[in-house]
């Protein structure tokens, strides 16, 4: 149900974004809402007061969505009406840009994973069953489909989308799944197996061009498949050095030319070391083997800790976030310009952050914290769940006309912000676009 922000609780949860600027954007005068006497969310502006406390803020709430099932949240996706749409649970749920439900369809016996969108307004997800789901834009089953290998493996991460009616499905076998849409029912195409363990932020990521290929990591491995099925190339990480213990740790993110970038690192109990930021050529040699970046990969100044997502700025700088030292952005060549640890904690941010047109970087870090940051690293805003909660780990969504969408635990909150839509970059967010579609070729 939608809730109006003059009481406001928020509950969290259990779950497991750039153009160049030299100067924060100015923040807006609005009024201040009245959350009465308990139970007051803390909003802060860049200087660290509560939200009741000051006079402006860089983020203003708009609305608060409160949902009842439990489950684990997803990243929103929002279509070019301004609807969106989460899962939780076994829930999928579309709301519209006033903060009401659109509607809602209960898909029985598993967990819905994260979804993508098509242009038309079809949405695609997997579940811990391992099955494909396709949802209508009126909250209809369009058709599931089961995966016929005999066992099952959980798909919890947005399918990637060639066009309207192909997609690219990862498993956690791992293995990568193309299907095509025919309407009322879907047939599997092919299937792309690899010996290797999975990793949780797996998302396939689609290159499209001359010779299109889908991307996507395993464990120690980074492999790109023709979208035709056969082997384009793989690198395996365990190649940088003899030392053992090489990971991926990072979703992929896909530059302008289909370049390949992701984190690695040596696991060192529950984090790592020897962190670096690597970028792959997305053409092989003329043997087909893998090519590095001259120059990469680059080594990151975290002595022992996870990166856990890459996206990309306007300028093509890149944004990573970390388990332990926030949030860092890098230039094109991979040097640190600045990092962003936090004012009032130490940020723990498992998911992708989001970029704004205007440079600015929103992002969920745990345990129930929901984050802004200008250009050049500076806080411009922090809202802090009040009853406190689980660990939050989505992806914001920007709509073009400046909505920042979170879902935070058992909230999908609206703010009005600084960002008039998504940064125009080749991968400014979780699965490149509002509609989480994977597809380096296609916008909002």
């Amino acid at each position: 149900m939608r809730v109006g922000l003059t009481s406001v609780v928020i509950g969290v949860v259990l779950w497991c974004g750039g153009c160049p600027s030299d100067s924060p954007p100015a923040s807006v005068d609005a009024p201040l809402p009245d959350f009465g006497d308990n139970d007051v969310p803390t909003i802060d502006g860049s200087d660290g007061q509560p939200f009741d406390d000051i006079a402006e803020s860089s983020c203003i709430p708009e609305w608060s969505f409160e949902r009842t099932e439990g489950g684990i949240p997803s990243s929103p996706v929002i279509a070019s009406d301004g609807v969106a749409a989460v899962t939780a649970g076994d829930t999928f749920r579309r709301i519209r840009a006033d903060g009401q439900e659109d509607c809602t369809l209960i898909v029985g016996g598993s967990h819905l994973g994260n979804p993508s969108q098509n242009k038309p307004g079809t949405y695609f997800m997997g579940t811990a069953t391992g099955d494909v789901v396709a949802i209508t834009k009126n909250c209809t089953m369009k058709w599931p489909i089961p995966f016929d290998s005999g066992d099952t493996h959980a798909v919890r991460h947005a399918p990637a989308l060639q066009g309207n009616d192909v997609l690219f499905v990862l498993d956690e076998k791992p293995s990568l799944h193309r299907l095509s849409d025919l309407g009322d029912h879907a047939i599997e195409d092919w299937s792309y197996v690899v010996l290797d363990e999975s990793m949780p932020s797996a998302s396939p990521a689609y290159a499209g061009g001359e010779s299109p290929f889908v991307v996507f990591a395993s464990l120690t491995q980074i492999t790109a498949v023709q979208a035709t099925g056969s082997k384009r190339w793989a690198y395996d990480v365990t190649s940088l050095s003899e030392e053992e213990g090489w990971e991926i740790t990072s979703n992929i993110a896909l530059t302008t030319h289909g370049d390949v970038v992701s984190a690695v690192g040596l696991r060192q109990g529950d984090a790592h070391s020897n962190n670096q930021l690597l970028r792959l050529q997305a053409d092989p040699t003329p043997g087909g083997d893998s090519v590095i970046m001259p120059g990469w990969p680059k080594p990151l100044a975290l002595p022992l800790d996870t990166v856990n997502g890459v996206v990309i700025g306007a300028d093509n700088s890149f944004y990573l976030t970390t388990a332990g030292h926030g949030i860092l952005r890098l230039d094109s060549d991979g040097n640190e310009l600045w990092r962003f640890v936090g004012e009032s904690e130490s940020l723990r941010i498992e998911a992708v952050p989001t970029l704004g047109d205007d440079g600015s970087a929103y992002f969920v870090s745990e345990p129930h914290f929901f984050y802004s940051v200008d250009t050049a690293g500076k806080q411009l805003f922090r809202y802090e769940a009040p009853k406190g909660g689980e660990l939050a780990s989505t992806a914001p969504a920007i709509h073009t006309d400046g909505r920042v969408l979170v879902h935070l635990g058992t909230q999908i909150l609206a703010f009005t912000c600084t960002a008039g839509g998504p940064a125009f970059s080749s991968w400014p967010r979780y699965q490149r676009n509002n509609r989480a579609s994977g597809n380096v070729t296609e916008a909002n």
